[in-house]
């Protein structure tokens, strides 16, 4: 089987600074059409912060995340890093891309 490729994960604007920045852009090389998308958003320690899904997938490889800075519970995340992790999955095939993401405010 051949991967979906997603590769060269970029994350715009980092640092990304909830109330003045509106949208997460998350910029990769490729994916494979029909690849649902999901985004997690976890603390260093690994605790799961957030699940996003994607507000637009652009054919350039641009997914548009609308997130607020709010964790789960809706509570503002604190500074400092996390990491985004992409997750793409196309019938039986899956694959994810990580990188961290600083949260400044």
């Amino acid at each position: 089987d051949e991967g979906l490729s997603i590769t060269d994960l970029a994350i715009e604007p980092n640092p990304f600074r909830p109330g003045i920045d509106s949208k997460l852009r998350l910029i990769f090389q490729r994916i494979e059409d029909g690849t649902k998308i999901t985004i997690r958003i976890y603390s260093m320690d690994g605790t799961l912060v957030r699940e996003v899904l994607p507000e637009s997938i652009g054919d350039a490889g641009v997914i548009i995340v609308d997130w607020d800075g709010a964790d789960r519970d809706g509570n503002r995340v604190r500074n400092g890093p996390y990491v985004i992790q992409v997750l793409g999955e196309n019938g039986s095939r899956r694959e994810s891309i990580q990188k961290v993401l600083v949260v400044w405010r």
